[in-house]
C-alpha cells in the first residue's frame, strides 16, 4: 500500500515552464543515467533521392562509422571495410533475419540499400509488405536497432513511413547552376536536407536542417552498390542437416522448426489476401469503387494500396439515393469497420483517410 501511495504522488499539477523545470532538475536526481542520452540507441532513418542523389554513399558513411565504433551490422550492400582499416566486416542481410525476428541482431545497425526493391521482391509472399512492415513496428524498439535505408521514391508504405525517425533527401550539386559553373564533378558533393519527423533528435518534430558532404569520391572505393546481397539467398539451399524437423500430418508438409515463425507470418498474410480478395469481388459486385471513383474519393491508387478520403466518402453517400445510397454506405461502414482493426486497412492522419491494400494475385511475382 505504501508503494501504491508513493506511485500515486507522481507529480500532475499546474505549472509554467519554469517551475516545471526546476522541480523537473531536483527529481532527475533519482534517474538513471540512460535517460538522460540526447540521441537514442533505436531509431529508423529514412535517406531519399533520385538516382546519384548521394543515397548509398551517406548510408555507407553511416555504416562503417557503426563498424568503426564496434557496432554489429547487418546490411544488403556490399562494403569494404579493410580499405579503411576496419578488420571488422559487416555481415549479409537477408529476408530470414526479418521475417524470423533473428536475435542476432539485437542492438545492431541495418542498411538496408534500395528499399524499393525489397518490397517488390517481397510481393510474393505478402500483401503490401505487412511482413517487413511487422518487422519495423515489432521489432526495432524492443531490440535496440538502428535502421537506415535508401530509397528512390520520397511515398513509402504508410506501416514503414510511420516508424521513420529521420528523413533525409540528397541532391548532387554537380546539376546545379552553381555547381556547373564551380566545375564540379558528378557525385563527389551532396547537399542534404534532413527533418525530424518524430522529435527524438531535435526536440521538436518537424524540424529540419542542412549539411553537405564534400570528397564523396573518396567513399566511391569502400562500396558497391552494384553487388547487393540477394535477400533471398538463404531460401536457395536445398541441402538440410541436422536440426529439428517437424513433420505436419495435417497437410504433409515437412520442414525445418526454424521455419515455424515464417510459416506462421505467411499464414496470416494468406488470409489476409483472402480476405482482400473478398472484399474487392464485393466492391467490384456493388459498384464501390467506381462509384468512389466518380466522385473523387479515391485520392491515390497504385498496384498494392489506395488511399481514400473519408470527407469524400461521406460526402458521397449524401448524393446517392435509393437502393445505391444504401450500398454505398454498407460498403463504406465495412470499410471503417476494417480500417479500424488496422491489419490490411488503416486510419491515416488522425481519421482524414483510410488506406486498404490491394490483394495480389495468385501466382504473382
Amino acid at each position: 500500500m505504501v508503494a501504491m501511495n508513493e506511485l500515486l504522488t507522481t507529480c500532475l499539477e499546474e505549472a509554467d515552464e519554469d517551475d516545471l523545470i526546476e522541480g523537473a532538475a531536483c527529481d532527475a536526481q533519482d534517474v538513471e543515467e540512460d535517460l538522460r542520452r540526447w540521441h537514442p540507441e533505436d531509431y529508423v532513418v529514412a535517406i531519399v533521392g533520385h538516382r546519384g542523389s548521394g543515397k548509398t554513399a551517406l548510408m555507407a558513411r553511416c555504416l562503417l562509422f557503426g563498424l568503426a565504433q564496434g557496432i554489429p551490422v547487418y546490411t544488403n550492400l556490399e562494403l569494404y571495410p579493410e580499405k579503411c582499416g576496419l578488420h571488422k566486416g559487416h555481415q549479409a542481410l537477408t529476408l530470414e533475419h526479418l521475417l524470423t525476428f533473428d536475435e542476432t541482431l539485437n542492438k545492431a545497425i541495418i542498411g538496408i540499400d534500395e528499399l524499393g526493391t525489397w518490397i517488390e521482391r517481397m510481393r510474393a509472399v505478402s500483401t503490401t509488405n505487412i511482413l517487413l512492415s511487422k518487422f519495423f513496428q515489432l521489432f526495432i524498439r524492443k531490440r535496440g536497432l538502428r535502421i537506415f535505408f535508401t530509397n528512390q521514391s520520397p511515398r513509402l508504405p504508410a506501416l514503414i513511413a510511420e516508424q521513420v525517425d529521420l528523413r533525409i533527401e540528397g541532391y548532387d550539386m554537380f546539376y546545379s547552376e552553381w555547381g556547373r559553373e564551380a566545375g564540379l564533378a558528378k557525385g563527389t558533393t551532396f547537399h542534404y536536407i534532413a527533418t525530424d519527423i518524430s522529435g527524438i533528435f531535435t526536440g521538436r518534430p518537424g524540424t529540419s536542417w542542412q549539411w553537405g558532404l564534400r570528397k564523396a569520391n573518396r567513399l566511391w572505393p569502400l562500396f558497391d552498390s552494384y553487388q547487393m546481397f540477394d535477400p533471398y539467398q538463404w531460401a536457395k539451399h536445398t541441402r538440410l542437416i541436422g536440426g529439428e524437423t517437424i513433420v505436419d500430418l495435417d497437410t504433409g508438409e515437412i520442414y525445418g522448426a526454424d521455419e515455424k515463425p515464417m510459416r506462421i507470418a505467411q499464414s496470416q498474410v494468406k488470409q489476409y489476401n483472402l480476405l482482400l480478395s473478398k472484399l474487392f469481388r464485393d466492391w467490384a459486385r456493388t459498384g464501390f469503387l467506381e462509384t468512389a471513383r466518380q466522385y473523387r474519393a479515391i485520392l491515390h491508387e497504385s498496384p498494392d494500396h489506395l488511399t481514400l478520403s473519408v470527407d469524400r466518402l461521406r460526402n458521397t453517400i449524401t448524393r446517392l439515393t435509393g437502393k445505391k445510397r444504401k450500398q454505398f454506405e454498407q460498403d463504406y461502414n465495412e470499410l471503417r469497420s476494417i480500417a479500424s482493426l488496422g491489419k490490411v486497412a488503416k486510419f491515416s492522419m488522425g481519421l482524414d483517410i483510410i488506406e486498404v491494400a490491394k490483394p495480389i494475385a495468385e501466382g504473382a511475382t
